[in-house]
């Protein structure tokens, strides 16, 4: 719940335009900061969660499937009602922040954190939300907490938040924190390429899957 609170404190581009220049060197380097805002470094293949009912083997798949799947497949009968609904709501900020209405993303984003504090996706979007305007250490770490949430449950997602908090390291010009990151991601899903891709880009050898 104290992640959420954060969130509203932070200087958000997104949230009133004419604050953006107050946003610190380090959430906002100088030499980006007349720059449009991004998405990503660079957009790369992330992987998926693994089908239902898998066996541990396919957790070493030697790839999994690019694009997210949809959140609301992750809710069903057993689902508590708090759980659902949030969901529903990270998935409507998640299509908000894909047709650029980020004021609304985050709002969607942070309603759904205030109604289930433990949810791992609606952190991500959140960690994403904040990369695509650099505000670096907030998207490290809501990454950080995505992943944290995900470890055991859904080792994917957490493969894809440590990748994400390792592309916010990597813009941050923190390589040594980033190549710990896709490490990270690589051993929760080993078929990561594109952990695989940042690790090599921030000068280590990609590492191969056991």
């Amino acid at each position: 719940m104290a992640a959420a609170c954060t969130t509203r404190r932070a200087p958000l581009p997104l949230d009133s335009p004419a604050d953006a220049s107050e946003a610190t060197d380090e959430e906002q380097p100088a030499a980006a900061s007349d720059a449009p805002a991004v998405s990503h470094i660079e957009e790369e293949p992330l992987p998926g969660d693994e089908p239902a009912g898998n066996d541990a083997d396919a957790h070493d798949a030697a790839e999994l499937s690019v694009e997210p799947p949809p959140l609301l497949d992750t809710i069903d009968a057993t689902t508590p009602p708090n759980v659902a609904a949030a969901t529903r709501l990270v998935e409507a900020g998640r299509a908000q922040m894909a047709a650029g209405d980020y004021g609304a993303a985050l709002e969607q984003l942070e309603r759904a954190i205030a109604i289930d504090s433990g949810n791992p996706y609606a952190y991500y979007y959140l960690a994403e939300l904040h990369l695509s305007h650099r505000t670096y250490d907030q998207a490290i770490a809501f990454a950080d907490r995505a992943a944290s949430l995900s470890d055991a449950r859904a080792p994917a997602w957490a493969s894809r938040a440590y990748t994400l908090q390792g592309n916010a390291f990597e813009a941050a010009g923190r390589f040594a924190d980033a190549r710990g990151a896709y490490t990270r991601a690589i051993q929760a899903a080993p078929g990561n390429l594109a952990a695989q891709v940042g690790l090599a880009r921030v000068g280590a050898p990609a590492l191969t899957p056991p």
